[in-house]
């Protein structure tokens, strides 16, 4: 009823089905979906808000963003390749 009397609007987001998530580990898991691929930067935690806008704004797929203590490069070694070549990522201060 406050919602009413305040004309509040609550809106909702739907994500994925029952059954999606664990299909979509499973695609991961077995090499068929490369998520490496879909990562087109990571970031400073001081510039999440600046990666969001560009993932709003179509202009990135997704951006990985490093904890306020944790350093870039730790988010970055996480999509290495096994040999160590850069996919593509780039960091705030331009490609790896």
């Amino acid at each position: 009823m406050t919602m009413c009397q305040k004309e509040v609007t609550a809106k909702g987001s739907f994500r994925y089905g029952p059954g999606d998530y664990q299909l979509a580990i499973e695609l991961v898991a077995s090499g068929r979906v490369q998520v490496k691929k879909l990562i087109s930067g990571v970031v400073n935690f001081d510039q999440a808000e600046d990666a969001f806008k560009k993932v709003k704004q179509g202009q990135v797929v997704k951006i990985l963003i490093a904890g306020p203590n944790e350093p870039v490069q730790a988010k970055l070694d996480l999509v290495l390749n096994a040999n160590g070549q850069e996919n593509g990522i780039h960091t705030e201060n331009g490609c790896c």
